[in-house]
């Protein structure tokens, strides 16, 4: 008896893994497709945006975002947690304002990022907060329902240690943390590398956190030690 009850629970688990690994090769399929669909509203590449998406569905916690713009990555983010079938909060910072952007223009940041989010059926779905993220901790905290920050993406003004720093208490200890920015090919965004590249590459040297991969163009994604 005892060994038909341990055949009928491998079966039952070889079982739930095929349907897991079905339900993640559905939803990668999905998410390509999705990322070339918001790519045209996102400096960011659409192999980074399948990556957000795909992250946001392993991670376990809240997703934090720094840096929404028009909200193409926060997209990705709110979709990912969609298919993971978790009711983790996701929360997105942006400053607002006008960005006279060469092929992303805005007038109104946070009025095109309200539309994003309503054009894809997440209004409901995602917190915006508005404020420079180290001064809005205590807007964010309230927003993640006690939960623990799983996947932590940073996207703005090249700071990336000083945002870090203040949402550090709220992460998982195995939490994912993508930073755009560490390597760029030309123009402003080099002023950004300049900042992030440093800090990252020290923080990697140091064991607070192992890489997972650099995405174009320049994002990179690593995990915490604890």
């Amino acid at each position: 008896m005892r060994s038909l009850l341990h055949r009928l629970q491998e079966f039952r688990q070889r079982r739930h893994e095929e349907h897991s690994r079905a339900v993640w090769h559905r939803f990668r399929r999905e998410a390509w497709q999705l990322a070339l669909q918001v790519r045209s509203q996102s400096m960011l590449h659409e192999e980074t945006l399948l990556a957000l998406a795909l992250r946001a569905q392993e991670a376990r916690g809240a997703v934090l975002e720094i840096g929404a713009y028009t909200g193409a990555a926060t997209v990705m983010l709110a979709k990912g947690v969609e298919a993971s079938g978790r009711a983790s909060p996701v929360v997105t910072i942006e400053v607002g304002g006008a960005h006279d952007h060469p092929d992303l223009p805005s007038k109104d940041i946070i009025a095109d990022l309200n539309a994003t989010l309503a054009r894809y059926g997440l209004s409901r779905r995602v917190t915006v907060v508005q404020g420079r993220a180290a001064k809005v901790l205590k807007q964010v905290e309230p927003h993640l329902a006690g939960e623990k920050i799983g996947l932590l993406f940073i996207d703005a003004d090249g700071l990336p240690e000083r945002d870090f720093a203040v949402y550090r208490p709220l992460l998982r200890d195995d939490a994912v943390v993508a930073i755009d920015d560490y390597t760029v090919f030309e123009g402003e965004a080099k002023l950004k590398e300049d900042l992030t590249r440093p800090w990252v590459d020290a923080m990697v040297e140091r064991g607070a956190m192992r890489p997972i991969g650099i995405y174009p163009w320049g994002t990179w994604f690593g995990r915490l030690t604890g």
